[in-house]
């Protein structure tokens, strides 16, 4: 079959270029083989032998891969098309890089002003490449791909001025892909291949309903030299329900330079696993910003999107841009990482998204960073927020600097919060893989905020308020970690979770409002360096509850507790407001190290509660107690209305081990102080473990309760060492009884006991004296021992012994006589003291104290030759009497003997008749 002649026209001569004719052979079997024709365009004119028309016309005659040339004299020229030109239906290849004078710029221009409503290029084939073209002015948009596969657009000005200066608008897009048209490349990883799209009417790229396109290298809403902002009319790149869209790449030169536009520079819609990568988003060339007007990076609908990635280069730079950096909407189990959001190229100057770097709504499974290091996102320098996440579940935040630049080290601020969580579940900042926790730090308001309706997320192993080498404050000017609503977690027992929460401008975690219940809070340290040996002081308060119930801080798990040390200037602890109630606050370090054998104060005190009740700090449960030790003030203190606590089984002014000194109340303090108004607060317990160690304080009492405070129980608590009383009821000396007890103030200046003997043997003490105070009510009566009497006279008690109740009598005595035996053994030559409670919890001061004596031996023996027993125990043991009993079984009666004892040869002696019952029973007792 023969074939027919083709012509082509090079420099206004016609060439034909005869196809020679297959052998007769396969010409008979009605085989043919098509060749490849170039078409030379070298006439400017919209018609006609030569022209681009033309060209195109007979490119379109075969399904030959066809080129067209073009040597329309030499250096720029402009065609002005009159009509829309021939849609293309076979494959073809358009290199204007082949007019004379082409150095790497687009030379031939294609004017589409008076072309008519179609694009300029409208390609429905695959295999067909545009290269080299200037195209512009044309109302239907400068080109469109259809339908087929694997077409590539490279080193066009689409939109723009043949300079690339300048917008000269296509009407609709800059180029449109769709009809399921697969595998094109816009663009490419060469210089030499770039496209500037820019300065169109509507988008610069538009993938409707096409998967797997490529755009790559190409400058999108700027001039050539990506120096300044040529728009386009909305976003610079439209991603709609195409799947596996990859826009940029890692490879060097894949990535775009995607600024300037009018909305979003990248805007993916209802399409999936898209991949972002290696771009400039927001930015110059240079990395000065020109802002896309809306979001970086905007992603509605679809799931599976990577936004940069842990390759070297494949992380994308969003900054700039006039709303978020990356907003990811109906998003789920996407990832964005390796990027630098709010920074210049370098990481080390702020270009500010005018949002959030991140904005997450809606979307579930996320990840934003990751545990290698190259999975990191520096995310700083924004105008609002570093991360908001607002009605997001299960996703993860790892490995990031927020608000750091990406050395690490310096601040670099976002204007907001470094994270803020809104309406959302499952989100966890942090985690315990090596590498997963964030560095939170230099940002303006807060480093994270929790506000309405985020409950049960999670924050572990970040850093929050540091720099990223833990060895300097970077401070949050807020609060480390900002809590307003419930159940969320900070930290936890093992060390991988611990989060560092130190040198934040104002508190290390706040937590506020009734919303903010039930927030746990463990294992954590704040105030201190990572190490736990230094301090890193949060400027205010180490953790600070405002009106939120049932939080908990610490626990009686191992490695729950936090260490909460070195505020610069108030407590390590603030519950205030009666809306903080229910707090267990149980197993922390309070002004010490990690190891609790030395001082990192707080400011103020270790704990400090302003109208806020019904809150357990300790408790009985092994682990329960905390150390409140080397505080600069109080250790604990109530004021103005803190009642109804429970303070037990803490170790207060001791090293971690209970016994050594490592006191608080370095300035004119007390350790626990109770002031006006704070009533019914339990100090310590007669069960077991509830009991206080309160000890070593350097200047003033070891529990101090104020005039105006009532109700206060002060009860089986390990009260010793402190420069004043052990107990402190009004002035500063002990308050000494009075009749019947009629006086007021502090717990109602409740009587003490007066302790009239108590004697010791190896395996109990039996203690004498006598009770005055309110006629007809019960007290419990606290005794205690010490190795030495306080210096006033009045106490200490470092050792508890037990607890006996006494009934005064109604009648005009007002006293009442007591022995007690306890079966608790104490040295010889220790001292015992008393306290009194009343049936409202009125506790007293310390009674004087009572030196110990043994109690005396009883020895009997029948008399030689007598029907008669002699009874004998030391002279030197006064006040005991002896009695007797006929048996021992519950109850006994013991009833004196009536004998007077004679004192002879040391010893006193009582003769008694031997008695005809089988058996009886002595003993020495005190009446």
């Amino acid at each position: 079959m023969p074939i027919p002649a083709r012509s082509s026209v090079a420099h206004g001569a016609v060439h034909v270029r005869v196809l020679a004719a297959l052998w007769l052979g396969l010409g008979l079997l009605g085989l043919t083989t098509l060749r490849a024709a170039v078409f030379t365009v070298t006439n400017a004119s919209d018609s006609g032998l030569g022209t681009l028309r033309w060209a195109l016309t007979n490119a379109n005659a075969d399904a030959a891969q066809d080129e067209i040339q073009f040597a329309i004299d030499s250096g720029s020229k402009s065609i002005t098309l009159l009509s829309g030109l021939p849609t293309i239906n076979q494959p073809v290849t358009i290199d204007g890089s082949t007019q004379p004078g082409y150095a790497g710029t687009p030379l031939i221009e294609l004017n589409g002003t008076s072309a008519g409503s179609n694009p300029g290029l409208y390609i429905v084939p695959g295999n067909c490449v545009v290269r080299g073209l200037v195209l512009n002015r044309f109302p239907g948009g400068a080109i469109r791909l259809l339908v087929g596969d694997s077409n590539t657009v490279e080193n066009c000005f689409i939109g723009t001025d043949a300079a690339g200066t300048n917008a000269s608008a296509n009407g609709e897009f800059g180029i449109w892909i769709s009809s399921g048209s697969v595998g094109n490349v816009i663009g490419g990883t060469n210089a030499s291949q770039r496209n500037v799209i820019s300065g169109n009417a509507k988008a610069g790229i538009y993938l409707a309903q096409s998967p797997g396109n490529f755009v790559r290298g190409n400058h999108i809403g700027l001039n050539a030299a990506g120096t300044a902002a040529v728009p386009n009319g909305n976003n610079g790149i439209v991603v709609d329900g195409s799947n596996t869209a990859q826009i940029g790449g890692a490879e060097a030169g894949q990535g775009n330079l995607i600024s300037g536009n009018r909305d979003a520079g990248v805007y993916v819609k209802g399409s999936s696993d898209a991949m972002i990568q290696g771009n400039t988003i927001g930015l110059s060339s240079s990395g000065t910003s020109v802002s896309n007007w809306a979001d970086g990076i905007r992603i509605e609908g679809g799931a599976g999107h990577r936004i940069g990635g842990v390759a070297t280069g494949a992380g994308n730079v969003v900054s700039g841009n006039g709303a978020a950096g990356i907003f990811l909407r109906l998003a789920s189990g996407s990832s964005v990482e390796g990027n630098r959001l709010g920074t210049d190229p370098a990481g080390t100057l702020a270009r500010g998204n005018s949002r959030a770097g991140v904005t997450m709504e809606g979307s579930s499974g996320c990840v934003v960073g990751g545990t290698a290091p190259g999975a990191r996102n520096v995310i700083a320098g924004n105008r609002q927020d570093g991360i908001y996440l607002t009605n997001c579940q299960s996703s993860q935040i790892e490995g990031n600097w927020i608000g750091l630049d990406a050395t690490g080290n310096t601040a670099l601020a976002n204007a907001f919060n470094g994270v803020t969580v809104v309406n959302s579940t499952g989100v966890t900042l942090g985690g315990t893989a090596a590498g997963a926790g964030n560095v939170v730090s230099g940002n303006t308001v807060n480093g994270v905020s929790l506000l309405e309706n985020a409950t049960g997320n999670s924050f572990l192993g970040n850093w929050i308020g540091l720099n990223a080498g833990g060895n300097a404050a970077r401070p949050n000017l807020g609060a480390g970690i900002y809590l307003a609503s419930g159940s969320n977690f900070v930290g936890g027992a093992s060390a991988a979770a611990r989060n560092v929460i130190s040198g934040n401008g104002v508190q290390g975690i706040y937590i506020n409002g009734a919303a903010a219940a039930g927030n746990v809070i463990q294992g954590n340290y704040i105030g201190t360096t990572p190490s736990g040996t230094g301090a890193l002081g949060n400027t205010n308060t180490g953790i600070y509850v405002l009106n939120a119930p049932s939080t908990v801080i610490g626990g009686v798990t191992a490695g729950a507790g936090n260490l909460i040390s070195g505020s610069v200037n108030n407590a390590g602890i603030f519950l205030h407001n009666p809306g903080t109630r229910g707090t267990l606050v149980q197993g922390n370090f309070i002004g010490t190290r990690a190891d609790g054998n030395a001082a990192l104060p707080n400011y103020l005190e270790g704990i400090y509660l302003e109208n806020a009740g019904t809150n357990l700090i300790g408790g009985g449960a092994t682990g329960a107690g905390n150390l409140i030790a080397g505080n600069r003030t109080r250790g604990i203190f109530l004021k103005f209305g803190a009642s109804g606590n429970t303070i037990q089984g803490n170790r207060l002014g001791t090293k971690a081990d209970g016994t050594n000194a490592l006191p608080n109340g370095l300035i004119a303090t007390q350790n626990i102080e109770i002031e006006s108004g704070c009533n019914d607060n339990q100090v310590g317990g007669t069960g077991a473990n509830e009991g206080n160690r309160i000890a070593f304080n350097q200047t003033y009492a070891g529990v101090r309760v104020r005039p105006g405070a009532l109700r206060n129980a002060i009860r089986g608590n390990a009260i010793f060492s402190n420069a004043a009383l052990g107990i402190d009821l009004e002035a500063a000396n002990p308050s000494l009884n009075d009749a019947c007890d009629g006086d007021a103030g502090a717990n109602q200046q409740q009587n003490f006991p007066v302790l009239t003997k108590a004697a010791v043997t190896s395996s109990g003490i039996t203690i004498q004296g006598d009770l005055n105070s309110t006629a007809g009510q019960t007290y419990g009566v606290d005794f205690f021992a010490s190795p030495l009497a306080d210096p006033s006279g009045y106490g200490e008690g470092e050792v508890y012994l037990g607890s006996a109740q006494v009934s005064i009598p109604a009648g005009p005595s007002c006293s009442q006589h007591f022995v007690v035996g306890l079966a608790r053994s104490i040295p010889p030559g220790w001292v015992v003291t008393a306290t009194a409670t009343d049936a409202a919890g009125n506790t007293s001061e310390f009674s004087a104290a009572a030196a110990t004596e043994p109690y005396p031996a009883l020895a009997i023996a029948p008399l030689p030759a007598s029907a008669t027993i002699q009874l004998s125990w030391t002279n030197s043991a006064t006040g005991y009497v002896l009695t007797t009993a006929t048996n021992l079984v519950p109850p006994v009666l013991w009833t004196s003997v009536t004998n007077a004892p004679v004192s002879s040869n040391g010893q006193w002696r009582v003769s008694l008749p031997r008695d005809a019952l089988p058996q009886r029973y002595y003993r020495l007792g005190l009446p």
